[in-house]
């Protein structure tokens, strides 16, 4: 007896894709490639449909030529107050189309297959690109987990050849658009930075405190002084936390080319620089005094 082969036999991939900036001439020529991609494969499981018995061939043929051309990409833009945005075409991506506080673009090859013939194609692929801005300061724990980002790609098909072309494809795609910043999100990044710059600074600035403040406190209950030193050190490694924020917040983990101020980052990254240079050379002196 024959033994029974499989139903179905494919592939299914996500991948975290890169830090990147796109602009919106790289979000439509993104649009063209994957729409291509897309008529490429639906048009073949299109072709291979099996006419019903109550429809014509001419019908038949006039439905099959109506699916391709609606079995297009379908690109799916949410903004942060509510907005919903649903594209066909590149020509329709413009700065103006897009909403001014954009959450997130979903570039899907599934949809609209499904509005014509009411099933998913075999071969598709869903690529999310997270534009949010991190999340505020008690949203979630920097200690253990990255800045929330929810951008992925993922693909799923039984054509092998197909599946491993729009991978390498939209992986190239955002990898010469790659920017070097994940690892500023990352918890490891935040514990370091706070174990070897924030505590550190911390104390140091209460040292100071302490020698500069020592006439006007000495009269104090020592409880109190201890309290009023605590206060300022959780203060000051908040205050830490804060600038971690805004050196996240300049540099997100996807951006879309224009949504930050170059002024604005090189004035912050001025002043943060700034402040750990200072800070280096008030130890450098002491100790050296």
């Amino acid at each position: 007896m024959p033994i029974a082969g499989p139903a179905y036999q494919g592939l299914s991939r996500t991948i975290q894709i890169p830090a990147c900036v796109l602009s919106i001439e790289d979000l439509r020529k993104l649009f063209i490639d994957l729409d291509a991609l897309t008529r490429e494969v639906t048009g073949v499981q299109i072709d291979g449909l099996q006419q019903p018995a109550n429809t014509t061939p001419l019908d038949f043929k006039r439905l099959k030529e109506q699916a391709k051309r609606e079995a297009g990409l379908n690109m799916f833009v949410q903004g942060k107050n509510g907005e919903q945005v649903v594209l066909h075409s590149a020509a329709a991506i413009t700065r103006e189309i897009l909403p001014d506080g954009l959450l997130a673009i979903t570039f899907d090859s599934a949809p609209r297959f499904n509005m014509q013939l009411n099933y998913d194609p075999l071969n598709r692929f869903r690529l999310v690109l997270d534009f949010r801005e991190p999340g505020a300061l008690i949203s979630y724990d920097p200690w253990n987990y990255p800045t929330p980002n929810e951008s992925s790609f993922t693909i799923i098909g039984n054509d092998q050849t197909w599946v491993a072309g729009v991978n390498e494809m939209v992986l190239s795609f955002l990898k010469a658009r790659k920017r070097s910043r994940r690892w500023l999100h990352g918890p490891l990044t935040f514990t370091l930075a706070n174990w070897l710059i924030g505590l550190p600074a911390a104390f140091w600035l209460i040292y100071r405190m302490d020698s500069l403040t020592q006439r006007f406190v000495a009269g104090l209950p020592i409880a109190l002084r201890g309290g009023i030193y605590i206060y300022v050190f959780l203060t000051l490694l908040l205050i830490f936390r804060v600038l971690i924020y805004i050196l996240r917040w300049l540099f997100p983990i996807i951006e879309l080319e224009g949504s930050r101020s170059k002024a604005v980052r090189a004035t912050v990254s001025t002043v943060e620089v700034g402040l750990l240079t200072g800070l280096i050379y008030d130890v450098l002196k002491a100790v050296i005094k």
